[in-house]
């Protein structure tokens, strides 16, 4: 399948929106690391005067801690399987994450603020409180941001499914036709192309006499020097004409006439090129002769 612009286009924004969401991930993971760390230490003192021995005073708040990192894990999972769909994400009654990073969040903020307010260190719990906020915010901006990315990938992903439905059509036809797929024929744009239909050639009266072969006709269908005028020839001469450019054409470039090269190897206007050209596809084929036939005696 040829490359395609628009379609390598959506996959490039599709590839940026999940890259972007994994390091956004990233980061609020490592920020939850850090704030984990320093968090501990103050849910430790809190916990140790309060009849709670060690280890556990040390890990019952990174265990808290550890909730909301699984959270973000299994949430951007899942996230990540609902942008594969080319559907709505399916939504839940209750967003079960939003309320397990809710209770972690307020769980966060009293580990690290009882211990100096009970002391009346009022300032000091304002401090400590700092980490857990900052955090619980950064997480729902995560949440926010991840939805966001997720309808993105869910819109590119349902137009890379079009674009590829239509490509594949396209190439079809053009197997069906025996014409490529991309490229153009050598009429003019807007022009269809023509299939090949093998054509005879019209029947000759007696008598019949081969008139020369007019001048540089079938270098004008390449572009070149138009061919003498035959506006005002014989209908009969002028189709003769048109099969001998036709065969020669066929020949040459392995596909029909357009309505330029007739156009310009018969010297004709462009009405009366386009119905030789739709004379000449509904004639059978016959194989091109050296000399080209001569017109009907009157």
């Amino acid at each position: 399948m040829p490359a395609d612009p628009v379609l390598a286009a959506l996959e490039r924004e599709r590839t940026t929106a999940r890259r972007a969401n994994r390091t956004v991930q990233t980061v609020v993971f490592i920020i939850a690391a850090i704030i984990t760390a320093v968090g501990t230490g103050n849910a430790h003192d809190a916990l140790s005067h309060h009849s709670t021995a060690d280890p556990w005073a040390w890990l019952l708040y990174p265990g808290v801690e550890g909730a909301l990192i699984a959270e973000l894990q299994i949430s951007a999972h899942l996230a990540e399987l609902e942008a594969r769909k080319t559907g709505e994400t399916k939504k839940d009654g209750f967003d079960w994450g939003f309320g397990l990073r809710i209770v972690t969040g307020i769980a966060a903020v009293v580990f690290n603020v009882f211990y100096p307010a009970q002391l009346g260190d009022y300032s000091g719990a304002v401090l400590h409180s700092l980490g857990p906020v900052i955090q619980v915010f950064v997480i729902e901006a995560l949440a926010q941001f991840r939805k966001r990315y997720s309808r993105i990938i869910i819109d590119r992903t349902t137009k890379i499914a079009e674009r590829e439905a239509k490509i594949t059509a396209r190439n079809s036809r053009s197997q069906e036709s025996g014409v490529p797929g991309g490229v153009p024929g050598a009429g003019p744009r807007g022009v269809p192309g023509q299939r090949a239909m093998p054509y005879p050639a019209p029947a000759q009266d007696p008598g019949y006499s081969a008139p020369h072969a007019a001048p540089n006709s079938f270098s004008a269908s390449t572009g070149g020097a138009a061919g003498p005028s035959g506006n005002g020839a014989n209908p009969e001469t002028l189709k003769a004409r048109a099969i001998k450019l036709d065969a020669e054409h066929r020949k040459t470039f392995g596909r029909p006439a357009s309505i330029r090269a007739l156009k310009n190897g018969l010297g004709v206007g462009q009405d009366k090129a386009a119905e030789l050209q739709t004379w000449l596809a509904d004639q059978p084929a016959a194989a091109p002769t050296d000399s080209p036939p001569a017109p009907v005696r009157s």
